[in-house]
């Protein structure tokens, strides 16, 4: 059987079936960054469990990590940077206002719901305050920017130049430049996927048509909004992961999801949220979001972290304590 690589960082929190109270979890700590081989190995904390760390995003070199220090739910959270070489933990109070932010890819830019800060040269381009979607380009020079008005545009970050845009929803840009999103909605079955190829000016529809379970939706929802996240497979330019995220009157619930571009499906692999994938494009690993106990009374929604071949379908679990994870990374 072959092995994937590399080490995966996740935010969690892990959980045991309580010894003392029948169909309960028991916490064992904070939310703490994680770090574990996908063998199930080495399972480290790289943050203690004086807080609660959530991760926002990987630096620009990939050898650290920008962190939420504080509460799960509260105000007052500081970010910080936490090197992933020596571990060390330095606040910065430079980054306040983006502790929430969306950095672009290559780590120098950080956008908030109304500017981007440069963290190189600490000038800041301001927009409207009512951006609700983001997409940062490959190269992190431009970045796709929609209101609540539903009017999009596109930013140079090297001039400051603003161009219209077609609207789109939890957009995503591809490494070949191409714009993905959708219009939060579903036809009988079948998902649209919009897609903005480079230099056009108008939208490509795609219908998508679900395989496999029938009670699998891709974000569907009982409330608005609904949210999904495109993640490209490295060397497998038809295939993308979608992380869906659908509100039901239990909370959120997320789903992980195959789309082939070419062959017009989506097929899912996991009900709960993505780690990462595999630098080899040939793996991902997700943490199932299921509930554990009686909800409302002690119960929680969390699973074991599972590696799931994508040529297979095959999950295979690598913790045997239960976690709840808020996201990571796989490198």
């Amino acid at each position: 059987m072959e092995t994937a690589k590399g080490f995966l960082y996740f935010t969690g929190q892990f959980y045991r079936r309580s010894r003392t109270k029948k169909g309960t979890l028991d916490a064992l700590g904070p939310y703490r960054l994680w770090r574990i081989r996908p063998d199930g190995t080495g399972l480290k904390a790289l943050t203690d469990s004086k807080q609660d760390a959530l991760m926002t995003a990987l630096g620009a070199d990939r050898n650290g990590v920008y962190l939420e220090r504080g509460k799960r739910f509260g105000s007052g959270n500081r970010l910080h940077y936490l090197s992933l070489r020596d571990g060390t933990l330095k606040r910065c109070a430079e980054l306040q206002k983006f502790s929430a932010g969306h950095f672009s890819s290559n780590g120098r830019f950080v956008a908030n719901t109304s500017q981007v800060y440069d963290l190189q040269t600490g000038k800041k381009h301001e927009f409207s305050e009512d951006t609700i979607g983001y997409a940062w380009s490959p190269d992190s020079k431009r970045l796709y920017l929609l209101d609540y008005a539903r009017r999009a545009t596109i930013l140079e970050l090297a001039t400051g130049k603003e161009s219209p845009a077609p609207a789109l929803y939890n957009c995503n840009w591809l490494p070949d430049g191409t714009l993905v999103g959708d219009s939060r909605q579903e036809f009988q079955g079948q998902f649209p996927l919009l897609v903005l190829r480079p230099g056009a000016t108008s939208l490509e529809k795609r219908m998508l048509k679900p395989l496999g379970e029938r009670d699998w939706t891709v974000g569907v929802s009982l409330f608005e909004p609904r949210y999904r996240w495109w993640h490209p497979i490295p060397g497998k330019s038809d295939l993308l992961v979608a992380e869906t995220l659908g509100s039901m009157s239990d909370g959120a619930h997320y789903t992980s999801v195959l789309v082939d571009l070419k062959q017009r499906t989506w097929k899912p692999l996991s009900r709960g949220r993505l780690v990462g994938i595999s630098p080899d494009g040939k793996h991902i690993a997700t943490a199932e979001e299921e509930w554990i106990g009686e909800y409302k009374r002690g119960g929680r929604r969390c699973g074991a972290l599972e590696i799931i071949t994508l040529a297979t379908g095959r999950h295979r679990a690598i913790t045997t304590n239960l976690v709840s994870i808020m996201g990571g990374f796989w490198r």
